[in-house]
């Protein structure tokens, strides 16, 4: 059975309007792969990106989202924001990446 991503992402975006995170996270994490490659999914996990607990997949899935959409400025920025977080959850005592996230997010937002 094939999953209508529309579907499902609409009905995330209908959850987190009325604030169900953790049920619209719940829709969209299993097909969080589909991201790059699909508008709507990509614009939902980036609302909810702040529940994704690895950095690394976080950062992974931002900086794939943001190269496929880099023309598309809501999408830049949520990506960009997810990146910066990512890079804001490593630990205190490691400098930055110098090609990390933030520096991604950075280097993304300027071309746009």
């Amino acid at each position: 059975m094939k999953i209508d991503l529309d579907a499902l992402a609409q009905r995330a975006v209908t959850l987190v309007r009325a604030g169900n995170n953790d049920e619209a996270w719940n829709l969209i994490e299993p097909v969080a792969h589909e991201a790059p490659a699909h508008h709507a999914i990509a614009a939902a996990w980036l609302a909810l990106s702040d529940r994704e607990r690895d950095p690394d997949r976080r950062a992974h899935l931002a900086a794939q989202i943001l190269s496929a959409f880099h023309d598309q400025s809501p999408i830049v920025i949520d990506a960009a924001d997810a990146l910066i977080t990512a890079a804001e959850e490593r630990p205190f005592d490691e400098a930055p990446l110098a090609d990390g996230p933030a520096q991604l997010a950075a280097t993304r937002s300027a071309s746009s």
